[in-house]
């Protein structure tokens, strides 16, 4: 028994895991996360609303049907809680993960986030920044 509940605890580490050394910049301003990034699953997952500050943006949680709306860049882009189903300016995306809640935040794909408020990230230097993708 103690081997079995020992090899849970190891999976789930291995899936969920606290990732204190994820720096993100947008441009050349830190952002300041109220919570720590996270990764899931290998997927480096973020607090919305942090990120939606940085990013000057805006959002709107609509509990009774588990809803986040946000407004970054001129865009708008819709999701639902453990749904990697998503929209963008009403055109359908698939997130690589599901957004979770954690300790009372909304963590989303950092890469989600970029792209639909029009970023690219890239790593520089130990950070991950997003800058305004070229058209």
């Amino acid at each position: 028994m103690r081997t079995f509940m020992l090899s849970i605890s190891v999976l789930a580490l291995a899936s969920v895991s606290f990732a204190q050394n994820i720096k993100v910049k947008v441009g050349n301003e830190i952002v300041s996360f109220d919570a720590a990034p996270r990764k899931v699953n290998g997927i480096t997952m973020v607090p919305i609303r942090s990120m939606m500050d940085a990013l000057q943006g805006t959002m709107r949680w609509t509990p009774d049907t588990q809803t986040i709306s946000a407004w970054a860049n001129s865009r708008r882009f819709d999701f639902v809680l453990r749904s990697r189903d998503a929209k963008v300016n009403e055109r359908p995306m698939r997130m690589e993960e599901a957004p979770v809640v954690h300790k009372n935040r909304i963590y989303v794909p950092i890469k989600f986030i970029a792209d639909a408020s029009g970023y690219i990230i890239s790593q520089e230097e130990g950070w991950l920044v997003l800058r305004p993708a070229r058209k």
